[in-house]
């Protein structure tokens, strides 16, 4: 089992399939604003980078739907 340690250098790298589809750059920020995202179905995805020192790449991904504005039915 992997030991923790708070000190250890966390980035993160997201991607929004439909959107950006490359990943990200490193960041240390542990969360993106997504703004004036049209409506639609979106898968997106993040990953840790060094998070036990070597590197591992540990990934999650959220599929979620933006629905159209009243004025857009």
């Amino acid at each position: 089992m992997p030991e923790f340690d708070k000190n250890i250098d966390v980035n993160y790298q997201y991607k929004l399939n439909g959107i950006y589809n490359e990943w990200s750059s490193l960041s240390e920020t542990p969360y993106v604003n997504l703004n004036n995202l049209p409506f639609g179905d979106y898968t997106f995805e993040v990953r840790s980078v060094g998070a036990f020192k070597y590197g591992v790449h540990n990934s999650t991904q959220l599929e979620f739907k933006v629905l159209p504005s009243f004025t857009q039915t």
